[in-house]
């Protein structure tokens, strides 16, 4: 009996020494320190107005942020560049899996009431149907599968942050529609369309606060099309295809607000190039 007692307790120690183990090897992993400093890279360029009015494209993200942390953006372990994955609220992640968990390094992004946070993160494509440029995936293995569980379980006792995609295009929403009562109002003829601040004095009456002419991610004041200056309605072959406000910057996860000519609104991202091409929609400066 004393001897079965003794062997538990070195299964017991080597099992700690294990895990203890693991964790410093992962806390001093080159990957993982690379990211925590983009992390907070990105939590200094969201608090800086001036900066988050610089992101127009994903290469002003890459610019911003190999310049304050002077190192490219690739995995320091493998060479790999690091992928978004702006669907599941990755910003960065590296598309090889490390480690004896074989769990995915990312920098998550999250909406929070005093604004945009970004935090380190172990991550699993599989979870969210999101897809890696691998040549073959990885089987999960048991670590994984328990720590997705733990998270899982976490976020289901945890407080939710407000969700950021009903926030932006609800404000683009009302605004589109003030846009559509202004033309109703003034025989289907578009109003002035080519200064942002001229075109909001003239939908104020419109709409219930001028917060909603401001992106609540970017705090930045959407852009109208200027296309649409002092045009009639019926000139417009396609209003639901024709964007009338849109995100002058880039939110955190590379999405971009665009309200249409028809009142509603949606996200753009694979598509916002082909708009601003179709539709020559100027990004101030």
């Amino acid at each position: 009996m004393p001897q079965r007692k003794v062997w538990w307790l070195v299964v017991v120690a080597f099992a700690i020494a294990f895990v203890l183990v693991a964790v410093i090897v992962s806390l001093s992993h080159p990957c993982r320190q690379r990211l925590n400093r983009f992390a907070a890279a990105l939590d200094e360029i969201w608090r800086d107005p001036n900066l988050i009015a610089q992101i127009k494209t994903p290469n002003d993200y890459r610019r911003l942020l190999e310049e304050r942390v002077r190192e490219p953006l690739t995995c320091p372990d493998t060479g790999t560049p690091y992928q978004f994955f702006p669907a599941a609220g990755i910003v960065l992640a590296d598309p090889q899996p490390h480690g004896f968990r074989k769990g995915y390094l990312a920098i998550e992004w999250r909406h929070t009431p005093d604004g945009e946070r970004f935090r380190f993160t172990f991550w699993s494509p599989s979870t969210t149907g999101a897809t890696v440029s691998l040549s073959s995936q990885p089987v999960p293995s048991f670590f994984q599968a328990f720590f997705d569980f733990l998270r899982k379980l976490t976020a289901m006792f945890s407080p939710q942050a407000p969700q950021v995609p009903m926030d932006c295009p609800s404000r683009l929403k009302n605004v589109g529609l003030s846009l559509i009562q202004y033309v109703q109002d003034y025989d289907e003829c578009f109003p002035p369309m080519k200064v942002t601040a001229e075109t909001q004095a003239v939908l104020k009456p419109y709409i219930r606060s001028m917060d909603m002419f401001f992106c609540p991610i970017t705090k930045q004041p959407y852009q109208p099309n200027p296309h649409l200056h002092l045009k009639r309605l019926i000139d417009i072959p396609q209003p639901s295809d024709t964007p009338s406000f849109y995100d002058a910057v880039l939110h955190p996860d590379g999405m971009r607000g665009v309200a249409y000519a028809d009142g509603h609104a949606k996200f753009a991202l694979s598509q916002w190039q082909a708009l601003q091409q179709r539709y020559r929609l100027p990004l101030p400066p």
